[in-house]
């Protein structure tokens, strides 16, 4: 199934991937930009990885504190660059945060306008709240 992560702190927005880096954006167009095939990890298969749907090929990875769309090159610093854990949600335990294999304690979350890696030990209660998400299944 085909998968979207709405963002708990803004209604209506959603981890999406533009211009090859990913964001927390409202009213995604092309609905596709913000729809990714959760698949088993790359470099552990009890978590998770998480594949474009119109750029199959690519999955969302840590660049330092960016949050990316690339190509698997098929290394292993990839792989783990492109592997998450699915955690509790950090502002609501009834949803979940994508905590980095490759950078522990480390979430997708928001910070300068765009999607980025947050140490959880920096995080505000609003910040924790942008790395909060509902996973919808479509």
């Amino acid at each position: 199934p085909v998968s979207r992560f709405r963002s708990l702190r803004f209604e209506d927005a959603y981890l999406r991937h533009a211009n090859m880096f990913a964001r927390i954006d409202f009213n995604v167009t092309p609905l596709s930009d913000s729809q990714f095939y959760v698949v088993p990890g790359l470099a552990d298969p009890s978590a998770i990885s998480i594949r474009s749907v119109n750029f199959p090929a690519h999955l969302l990875r840590v660049e330092g504190k960016l949050i990316t769309l690339a190509p698997d090159d098929g290394t292993e610093a990839f792989a783990e660059s492109a592997t998450w854990w699915l955690r509790e949600g950090l502002a609501d335990s009834e949803w979940i945060s994508l905590e980095s294999y490759s950078v522990p304690d480390h979430y997708i979350g928001r910070q300068f306008g765009v999607a980025a890696l947050v140490a959880e030990s920096e995080m505000t209660d609003i910040m924790r709240a942008e790395a909060t998400f509902i996973e919808e299944k479509e």
